[in-house]
């Protein structure tokens, strides 16, 4: 996920950008050995972006516990990871 979060455009877009409501997203060495990974720390729950190629991934991952419709959906994505597109994605 770290080498993919480095070649996500979305991701370089929002580092390079300081918008007021621009995730605040932060490097954090994550795992053993340690890898970067960019994550928002803007709420009480650290989320790591979800770089394109991983949200299929990580929706399906969600989507494969009992089907609890797209609001709750949404919310069990929402509370680990955090992408721009999220709401969209997890609708279609």
């Amino acid at each position: 996920m770290a080498r993919e979060q480095l070649k996500d455009s979305q991701l370089q877009d929002i580092l390079a950008l300081s918008c007021p409501n621009s995730p605040v997203l932060q490097p954090l060495p994550v795992g053993q050995p340690p890898v970067t990974l960019y994550c928002d720390v803007s709420m009480d729950c650290i989320r790591p972006f979800g770089p394109e190629m991983f949200r299929w991934e990580i929706f399906n991952n969600q989507h494969a516990l009992p089907y609890p419709g797209v609001r709750a959906s949404l919310k069990t994505v929402a509370e680990r990871y955090m992408w721009p597109s999220m709401r969209q994605d997890v609708a279609l």
